[in-house]
């Protein structure tokens, strides 16, 4: 019987396979010219110990988007995790210092699960700002893995999937449905689906391969296609897989039937896009796609000088002969026969190449300046170049900071807030967090169990990008104290509330909220401040009195 379910899906797999298919060779130049490390996008896994420069004749491109990625990645995870806050979306909440403290603890520990001795974030999370620099497009996912054997959370695996792998739809709220494809034998597949509740059995092809001992069975490697979607009703289904938010069916390509049906509670994948072009069905486009021409160029320009340069240190040689002998041949070492009737009183010599070395070099300068600037290398090698001062640094890291803080300011929660906000799901549930302050469960009862979380990074671009809102409250207490200070009337301060002025500076500054006291304790702090100088006043004015009461007591009795 034909499994309906299954052929739906490879045939919309199978339309947007088509789609990426356009933009492959597009991206395997890129991988082929500046990205030589990482898979192949149009012929598959890359063997081993194949070679990666069998293209490439000049590196500067890869040197370049080597530099940015490594320059982004210390910049977003100086730890190896990305250098974030979990705030409330709930502004009542965001008053909340135990809900902020309680917040933050949890920050903490999911920074400690990512950077883990155990864990692969880190080489897999630059692996995916790499391909989204270099591609324009990178999809990152995330699973939790089994529990130790104390019993205890078990912890995260993450894999960036390389472009060939994988196919996607956008939906209102970003991408919405995943389509990957991956190879197993049928001894691979068993292991994976056979504990799974909602595994179907493998198909006929896979039985009869399991079964058999042949050397060329066991090997043979099936095509299988997980999709990643939206479960229409999850609420309304009776089946394992209709329970979750998030529907994932394994589908068989040769036996073009079901092998699993599960699901996840949030989206594993995260599909991000250094920038897009509205005819690019989804697909991004990064700064490869810029420096490609001119990488190609200078890949071009450094073969044609390589066979000169041969040829000028090893030149042919020119001999005069009676007659034309064999062919032309204007390789190194060759000898050259010219018919001596038209060459005259001729010499032997050598045949020079004649190459412009000068206007080659003043071409290769300008498309490695070009890809330098696409890259913004000049920006990120402040420490080649001696006699800056600090000043001159810091001022052109700030112009890197601008430069970057639009694309990342969307780019870099696109890649990483649903797999953060999974991680936090994912431990709650399993237990792995204090209990929950008062004030957020609360919050998290009236949500049925979820609760409204945003991620706030706080590295450096982030900060470079929210400084403005600190540098105006401090522009507008200066510019209140100057009037004051001017006028003699200082009741023009009435109108800045400088508690909030001053939390809100320190928030925004990245400050933990563990520093800011409760407002109720500043309150009682004020309160005892007030009444100890209320008291030293009272005790100050019943000494003067008691001193005016002696005074004159002494000079009556003078009198």
């Amino acid at each position: 019987m034909q499994d309906k379910r299954a052929a739906n899906i490879l045939e919309l797999y199978e339309n947007l396979e088509t789609d990426r298919q356009t933009i492959a060779p597009v991206l395997q130049e890129i991988r082929n010219f500046i990205m030589p490390l990482r898979d192949s996008v149009t012929s598959g896994r890359r063997a081993m110990g194949e070679a990666v420069s069998v293209h490439r004749r000049d590196s500067t491109a890869c040197y370049a988007q080597e530099l940015l990625s490594t320059a982004i990645v210390g910049a977003l995870m100086p730890d190896g995790a990305p250098d974030m806050k979990l705030i409330p979306r709930e502004p009542a909440l965001q008053e909340d210092l135990p809900t902020r403290t309680w917040l933050e603890d949890a920050s903490r520990r999911i920074e400690q699960d990512l950077t883990g001795m155990h864990g692969n974030f880190r080489e897999e999370a630059m692996a995916a700002i790499t391909d989204a620099i270099g591609y324009g497009t990178t999809a990152f996912f995330t699973e939790g893995l089994p529990p130790n054997p104390l019993g205890n959370f078990g912890g995260f695996r993450f894999e960036t999937w390389e472009p060939r792998q994988y196919v996607f739809t956008e939906g209102n709220a970003g991408v919405d449905t995943v389509y990957r494809e991956l190879k197993l034998t049928a001894r691979q597949a068993w292991g994976k689906f056979k504990k799974e509740p909602g595994f179907l059995g493998l198909g006929e092809r896979m039985e009869k391969a399991l079964e058999s001992d042949k050397p060329e069975d066991i090997r043979r490697e099936f095509s299988f296609i997980q999709a990643i979607e939206p479960n229409p009703d999850p609420e309304s289904g009776k089946t394992f897989a209709a329970r979750f938010p998030i529907a994932s069916t394994y589908i068989c390509k040769e036996d073009k039937r079901r092998v699993l049906e599960g699901g996840y509670r949030e989206m594993p994948v995260s599909v991000a896009r250094w920038s897009k072009l509205s005819d690019d069905k989804g697909w991004g486009r990064g700064l490869g796609w810029l420096a490609l021409p001119h990488q190609k160029t200078l890949n071009r320009t450094e073969e044609i000088a390589m066979r000169s340069f041969t040829k000028d240190l090893a030149p042919p040689l020119v001999l005069p002969h009676r007659g034309i002998v064999g062919q032309v041949n204007t390789a190194p070492n060759a000898i050259l026969h010219l018919d001596t009737n038209h060459a005259g009183n001729m010499r032997p010599y050598y045949l020079a190449s004649n190459i412009n070395w000068q206007g080659k070099e003043m071409m290769d300068r300008k498309h490695q300046e070009i890809i330098y600037r696409i890259y913004l290398v000049d920006q990120l090698r402040l420490d080649e170049k001696t006699g800056r001062t600090a000043t001159e640094v810091e001022y052109r890291r700030s112009i890197m900071l601008r430069l970057l803080g639009p694309v990342l300011s969307r780019f870099v929660p696109e890649l990483f807030n649903s797999t953060l906000l999974r991680v936090f799901a994912m431990k709650l549930r399993a237990g792995a967090f204090p209990p929950l302050p008062p004030a957020l469960a609360e919050h998290a009862t009236r949500q049925n169990g979820e609760m409204e979380i945003d991620v706030e990074y706080q590295g450096p671009i982030a900060q470079a990008t929210r400084m403005q809102e600190p540098v105006a409250i401090q522009n507008t207490l200066e510019m209140g104290s100057a009037i004051a200070q001017a006028t003699g009337d200082a009741s023009v301060l009435d109108n800045l509330d400088t508690d909030n002025a001053f939390t809100t500076a320190a928030l925004r500054l990245g400050a933990p909220a563990s520093l800011l006291r409760d407002p109720k304790a500043v309150s009682e702090i004020r309160e005892a401040r007030a009444r100890r100088e209320a008291e030293q006043g009272a005790l100050i004015e019943a000494e003067q009195v008691a001193n005016i009461q002696k005074t004159a007591q002494e000079a009556g009795q003078m009198t």
